[in-house]
Order: C-alpha cells, then sequence, then structure tokens
C-alpha cells in the first residue's frame, strides 16, 4: 500500500472543516530540533494528554470510519487503520511520559489492559532513559515505519519527514487545551503561535485553520483526534517536500 493510496482513504470521508487543512502550509522543510516551549505542568495539560492515550486503545473504530474501504482492498484499509493508531498511539503516550516529567504513572495506568500498549510504554521508557529518543515525534515515527514494513504499506516518505509531520498535530494538541479552558479562537491561535515559534515547521497559516476546524468540530465525536490525523496525513502526502 503507497501513501497516496492511504491518504485517499482517509480524505474520502472527512469533513469540510478538515478540508480546508489540506492546503494550509505543507511544503519543504528542513530537518531541525523540535523545540517549543511547552505549558506548565497543568492539571488541563496532563488530562487532555491522558485523554488521548485513552482514545488511542480503541481509536481502530474511529480510524475505520475515518478511512472507508471504497474501491481499495480490504488488506490495504486495515494495514492503513492499523499503522494510523500504533503511530498515533505512540506519539500520544511519548507525548504524555516526555511533557509530564517523565513519570511512568502518567502512562502505565492508560495502557494497563493493552498488550500493545504496554510492550510500547517500556519501550518508550528504555528508550527516552536511554536518551534513544529525544522528542515524541521521533518515537512515533519509528512506529509508524516499524509497521509500514509489517504490513507492507509504502509510505514513500523519509523519516525527517514523519517527524516533522507527527510534531505538527501539536497544533491541534495546544489549540484544544486553550479551547477548553475557555480562550476565543482568537487568543488560542495567538497562545500557539507563541509556544510553537518554528515557522518552518509550524507555519502561521497552518496556525489559523486548525484553529478554525478545532472550534468547528466542537462536541463531534473523537474531533481532536480526527484533526490530528487530518494534520498528519496531509503534511505526510504532500509531494512537495520528498526530495530535499
Amino acid at each position: 500500500m503507497q501513501i497516496g493510496d492511504a491518504w485517499r482513504l482517509l480524505a474520502r470521508n472527512t469533513t469540510p472543516e478538515c478540508d480546508a487543512l489540506h492546503a494550509a502550509g505543507v511544503g519543504l522543510f528542513p530537518m531541525m530540533v523540535f523545540a517549543h516551549r511547552l505549558t506548565n505542568n497543568s492539571k488541563a495539560l496532563m488530562k487532555l494528554l491522558r485523554g488521548l492515550v485513552l482514545s488511542a486503545i480503541w481509536m481502530p473504530a474511529l480510524v475505520g470510519a475515518q478511512a472507508p474501504a471504497g474501491n481499495a482492498p480490504a488488506q490495504q484499509s486495515a494495514a492503513f487503520r492499523t499503522c494510523d493508531t500504533e503511530g498515533f498511539m505512540a506519539l500520544n503516550i511519548a507525548r504524555v511520559y516526555m511533557a509530564g516529567g517523565r513519570k511512568r504513572d502518567d502512562v502505565l495506568p492508560y495502557v494497563r489492559g493493552s498488550a500493545f500498549g504496554e510492550r510500547l510504554a517500556l519501550e518508550l521508557f528504555e528508550g527516552v532513559d536511554n536518551a534513544e529518543v529525544k522528542h515524541y515525534a521521533d518515537f512515533a515515527a519509528g512506529k509508524l515505519q516499524e509497521c509500514a514494513v509489517r504490513e507492507a504499506m509504502d509510505l514513500q516518505q523519509p523519516a525527517w519527514k514523519m517527524r516533522i509531520c507527527y510534531a505538527r498535530t501539536d497544533i491541534a494538541f495546544f489549540l484544544d487545551m486553550d479551547r477548553k479552558t475557555g480562550a476565543d479562537r482568537q487568543s488560542a491561535e495567538a497562545k500557539t503561535a507563541e509556544r510553537l515559534t518554528n515557522r518552518e515547521v509550524y507555519p502561521s497559516g497552518l496556525i489559523q485553520s486548525v484553529a478554525r476546524a478545532i472550534y468547528a468540530l466542537e462536541g463531534s465525536p473523537e474531533y481532536l483526534r480526527r484533526v490530528m490525523g487530518t494534520v498528519f496525513w496531509t503534511c505526510l502526502n504532500s509531494d512537495a517536500s520528498k526530495d530535499r
């Protein structure tokens, strides 16, 4: 399965708000360190982080809804669902662990009962503690690559681009955190731009487009995960950045 096939599976059943993200801010980006100022370890931050971990455990049902088989073989659709789910679960538990002060108890209660989740968490702890994993986007990109090889899903994209695209999901994450604490859209955009200062990784136009989607989809089932998926796969499917 190639990346274009995967993207068509996702894009076929998206929303107008997510459609508006497709043309925003995808292009050629140099590889760089994902350094940005995280918010303090607030209750709102950790609540949102943990909610993403919980949702990742049963996410295959949602991803299946986002990626209907259509004309694609069932095996291709299943590969996309599997790798999308595994990549985002890796991203979310790594974000919890690394942004929350590297506390194992912030992760383990939320993956208990999921054999895959527990294995993933232990691998994350070891990788971070040994300084092999320096950013949660690195961990997610590695897990997506492993799944793609196992499921014969040809992503046709380099690892550096996967890391950038996963890092970009922070845009939706922080916008939604501010929305839930009562900020209006313009304030949330400004705060997110202050946190994510590298405009080659986090373009202003993309922040604005994602904000419109987050605020328009408020109350929709799993809207945050849906927007994050749209941001990631749109970025990864950008032909302009295949060659550096």
